[in-house]
């Protein structure tokens, strides 16, 4: 009689043409001493080998799945995996990525009665050189009262990364969070700061066992567009409104309405981001667009020691849009003539 293997965890892992790297990923995760997992490989239409050197590993190893799709980009293709998911946890692994032999272990032996989500630091390789930056959240527990602390004090925002952490699939599912298939940078913060919407307790753990590969062109590297960066900044500033309905007397909130006037920055910016540069009116518009309370925000919170962002900031908080723009595409193209040259 067969009998159904049930996972305790899924391992999503999105590929698109990772022949490179792909192996020492795969390897990573199949040499775990948590084994109470599937794998699920979801090749997002692939034209090197990647596809083949998937199907090579499904051969061997019964806990994997293999599924092979039309290009869409990596939010279609950690969807697809989310909903072929069979585990009670899910963790994504990156396919230019690899991890830690403890790493599942680790992240389950943390799951109580009450944590439903688990955050782990990173390991960054910076470069061919491999050199390392490691970052360690440490062991800290937040609540749903106290969530202001894990911005704070942990820096949540700057944990968006989609990997390392453990996530209770039962919340993703019955409130139907799925990755935004028309946003191509920030989606994993934006999937993050949906879920946390819907937990009480976050649950961080010391250790870095994810290692993040920075000089690779697969998943890890590509540029932020106005309108990525825009959802991530009004999902954030839907969630200083839910904070305030429930925070307690005492939280300062200061800290949340600094990152979102900096995240608010960050989508001015992304306006002149060579790969995604809008066009002079297009520009325009998105700054005469913005809202008063938007330019207060900036005004109050954001602060910067680079000069030249404290010059834009002024042209802003002035709205004189004209000259921050004509400002902005000249700091742009010298930006890139330094980095021709040199």
């Amino acid at each position: 009689m067969n009998i159904k293997y049930s996972p305790l965890i899924t391992v999503i892992v999105p590929v698109y043409n990772s022949e490179p790297y792909l192996s020492k990923c795969i390897d990573s995760i199949l040499i775990q001493t948590f084994t109470n997992f599937e794998l699920l490989i979801i090749d997002d239409g692939s034209t090197d080998r990647s596809a083949n050197i998937c199907d090579d590993y499904a051969m061997k190893d019964n806990r994997i799945k293999i599924y092979h799709k039309r290009n869409e980009g990596v939010s279609s293709a950690r969807n697809l995996g989310l909903d072929k998911a069979e585990g009670k946890w899910i963790a994504f692994v990156d396919s230019d990525d690899y991890i830690k032999n403890s790493y599942l272990k680790d992240l389950y032996d943390s799951i109580d009665s009450t944590s439903l989500l688990i955050i782990q630091g990173i390991t960054y390789l910076l470069g061919n050189k491999q050199s390392e930056r490691i970052l360690d959240l440490g062991n800290y527990c937040v609540t749903g009262e106290n969530l202001v602390k894990a911005f704070s004090i942990k820096k949540l925002h700057k944990c968006g990364y989609v990997y390392s952490k453990l996530y209770n699939k039962n919340i993703i599912n019955l409130n139907k969070i799925r990755f935004d298939n028309n946003i191509h940078m920030g989606e994993d913060q934006i999937f993050m700061l949906q879920y946390i919407f819907k937990i009480d307790v976050i649950k961080f753990i010391a250790g870095s066992n994810y290692y993040y590969q920075t000089f690779t062109g697969g998943l890890s590297s590509s540029y932020a567009s106005y309108e990525s960066e825009y959802k991530w900044y009004s999902l954030f500033s839907n969630f200083i409104i839910e904070i305030n309905k429930r925070k307690k007397s005492d939280d300062n909130l200061e800290s949340l309405y600094t990152i979102s006037s900096e995240q608010l920055m960050r989508c001015i910016f992304a306006l002149y981001n060579p790969k995604h540069k809008k066009s002079k009116k297009e520009r325009l518009k998105s700054l005469k667009g913005l809202k008063d309370s938007e330019i207060s925000l900036v005004k109050k919170y954001f602060k910067t020691e680079i000069k030249s962002q404290n010059f834009a900031r002024k042209l802003l908080i002035q709205k004189k849009f004209y000259f921050f723009d004509i400002y902005y595409c000249f700091y742009f193209n010298l930006r890139s003539l330094i980095h021709r040259i040199c």
